[in-house]
């Protein structure tokens, strides 16, 4: 099956979710009707338009940047994630952590005498920016089969590839949902993209995406619908990454969700742009949370920022 080539996240989703509803397979799985292509393989070849802004789907991308800011801290908290996804809560066993998919802990953890992931992956490309060893394994063998756990890693693997002078990314998933998955993995997973090509001071390249299986739940066939229906609007491209702050950012973001950010501090903030303007929506997303702001509340730290249409 050859590869499908798409400009942004928004192109891909909407052929893929007409393919699947034209042509996917009724697949009954836990109980639960689906549609399923497998597999299914596509490429995004300018991942910084990772912001899904289809009509119809109302995506929440104050809520990817929050689940991005877990990924991040390295952390598998419930409470954490639940601040930005309350959805979150049914697949942790204990209502405490999340054990599958907490995929920053995965990557990013290390310990006093053990590389994360991460740090091993980006020594080999520095050291041959021509290797295909910089791979980091997502799917735990030991405990992901167990169909007794509630959340189960969809994502078995992430491979780098430096090629043509670009970092390319290798997205392997057993299991895909493109409606409630693809838009959040793409952006975090094209993230670490952009933050290794930063690493390795080289561009971004393409993002390639193999889902085993691609599939809709029959709850959201009208929603895909209206959203094949809907007129589209030109993708959002986010700027390059210029500086490495992510310290900054983490610090900051859970000060914001804790409820510790001021009006002041937040105009004021001693940050590159790039990550200040991310903050602002972050600051205006707990804002709106707890009824501080409403949909026409008072925007006006918003106005210079270039998301302000997205929240």
């Amino acid at each position: 099956m050859s590869e499908l080539r798409f400009d942004s996240i928004n192109d891909a989703q909407l052929y893929l979710l007409k393919d699947l509803l034209e042509n996917g397979t009724d697949v009954k799985t836990r109980g639960l009707i689906t549609k399923e292509i497998t597999p299914f393989f596509f490429a995004v070849t300018n991942p910084r338009k990772r912001i899904t802004t289809l009509n119809g789907r109302n995506w929440n991308f104050a809520a990817a940047l929050g689940e991005l800011s877990w990924h991040l801290a390295v952390s598998n908290d419930l409470e954490f994630i639940t601040s930005y996804l309350s959805g979150w809560k049914y697949y942790s066993a204990d209502q405490k952590i999340i054990t599958g998919s907490c995929y920053g802990k995965k990557i990013f953890n290390k310990g006093p005498s053990r590389k994360s992931q991460w740090d091993k992956v980006t020594a080999v490309l520095k050291n041959d920016h021509q290797s295909r060893r910089a791979v980091i394994g997502l799917f735990d063998t030991s405990g992901d089969i167990d169909e007794t756990i509630p959340d189960v890693s969809c994502t078995i693997s992430l491979q780098f590839l430096v090629r043509n002078n670009c970092v390319d990314i290798i997205v392997n998933m057993r299991s895909n949902d493109a409606i409630w998955g693809l838009p959040f993995d793409f952006f975090f997973f094209s993230y670490l993209q952009e933050l290794m090509a930063f690493e390795l001071s080289l561009d971004v390249g393409i993002y390639h995406h193999m889902a085993g299986s691609m599939h809709i739940y029959e709850r959201h066939y009208d929603m895909a619908e209206q959203i094949i229906g809907n007129v589209q609007h030109e993708a959002f491209e986010m700027p390059p990454v210029r500086t490495d702050e992510t310290e900054f950012f983490l610090r900051t973001e859970r000060k914001i969700r804790s409820g510790k950010m001021t009006f002041a501090e937040i105009e004021h903030l001693q940050i590159d742009n790039y990550w200040k303007e991310l903050l602002e929506i972050l600051f205006h997303y707990y804002l709106k949370k707890n009824h501080f702001v409403t949909n026409s509340g008072n925007l006006d730290f918003l106005k210079h920022n270039p998301y302000q249409e997205l929240v």
